[in-house]
């Protein structure tokens, strides 16, 4: 492979995981797919390694991360400031952890181990700083006041950590697959690349980044999260208050009272000092790199392409093989096909 192909390929591997970025969650969500953060966390790290194992230079990743959190934050501005931080947190472990001494394989399970870990565990202790420990406690009421009325007797369940760990092992099980995933693609990157060239791919792109529709359904996410959240906290109210024991009140009380103050602080933070710092930041930075950023845009449609021939063609496929199938030849599609029309 020539230095012009290897250039051209880490760079557009570096558009793939911004597109993933951007608007693979929007995609993930217009099929009803759960766990969006941890498909879209787990192919962030599949994209890291593969950046690494064309570049053969841990600076190439630290490169990418900067691209992907400048065009993250110029396709998606409103996005929430953890996302950011996962990009930022995915990139530095994939510098740390890479090397030429230690094997391929070994260094793309753990990134994607300890990133869909992370993940989680970012979660986890957003909600326990938003409504404090308090938060585990009343969803521990909860359940034994909806087991007592299924069951008519008292269960002595600690329902929240079944619930983290069952969240965690997920996850664990996800960084798993998706290590496993890039070291197998890896390996058959000449038969996919010699796969793609045959490939005749529709030219009949859509234009543009979003759609209307695209800006339909996040509005109609944002809706049916309030919804779900406001299901949720009417349940535990509702348990509390009808709870013989006055200390539950008093749970719930502290818990609304902390919520209140921790999400007023974090908005004045967000939204009067960390994102015009971002806003300055990544204006700062897109001139030094707006031949790569533009050229990386202007992929975005093709991608959306390659998505939607895939699923075509993976129909008459069933169960794992159809989801191993899509993945490679989507993936493969992206990073192989007419590579050298790429724009360095």
């Amino acid at each position: 492979m020539s230095q012009k192909e290897q250039t051209q390929i880490i760079n557009r591997l570096t558009a793939m995981w911004a597109f993933n970025e951007a608007a693979l969650g929007g995609i993930l969500h217009a099929f009803h797919i759960p766990l969006t953060g941890l498909l879209v966390g787990g192919f962030a790290s599949l994209f890291i390694s593969l950046i690494f194992r064309f570049s053969e230079d841990r600076k190439a990743v630290l490169r990418a991360t900067l691209i992907v959190l400048i065009i993250k934050f110029l396709v998606s501005p409103h996005t929430p400031l953890l996302a950011y931080f996962s990009v930022a947190f995915q990139g530095i472990v994939g510098y740390l952890i890479f090397s030429r001494k230690i094997p391929f394989a070994f260094s793309a399970v753990s990134l994607a181990v300890i990133s869909s870990v992370f993940s989680s565990v970012q979660k986890i202790f957003f909600l326990t700083v938003m409504f404090g420990e308090n938060f585990w406690t009343a969803i521990n009421i909860y359940a034994k006041f909806v087991l007592k009325q299924f069951f008519n007797s008292e269960f002595n369940l600690n329902i929240s950590l079944l619930i983290i760990s069952l969240y965690l092992t997920i996850h664990l099980l996800g960084g798993i697959f998706f290590g496993i995933l890039a070291v197998r693609f890896n390996k058959k990157k000449d038969k996919l690349m010699a796969e793609v060239s045959s490939m005749q791919i529709s030219s009949d792109i859509e234009s543009g980044i979003e759609t209307a529709g695209s800006g339909r359904r996040r509005k109609m996410k944002h809706i049916m999260n309030i919804m779900i959240a406001l299901f949720l906290v009417s349940g535990l109210v509702l348990t509390l208050i009808y709870s013989e024991s006055s200390e539950n009140s008093t749970i719930f009380m502290i818990m609304i009272i902390r919520s209140i103050i921790v999400f007023t602080l974090w908005l004045f933070l967000s939204k009067r000092v960390i994102y015009p710092m971002l806003k300055k930041y990544a204006e700062k930075s897109k001139k030094k790199y707006a031949a790569e950023i533009e050229s990386m845009l202007c992929l975005f449609p093709s991608f959306r392409q390659q998505v939607k021939h895939n699923i075509i063609r993976v129909k008459k496929e069933k169960g794992i093989r159809a989801i191993w199938m899509f993945i490679n030849l989507t993936i493969a599609g992206m990073l192989f096909h007419n590579i050298s029309e790429i724009r360095e």
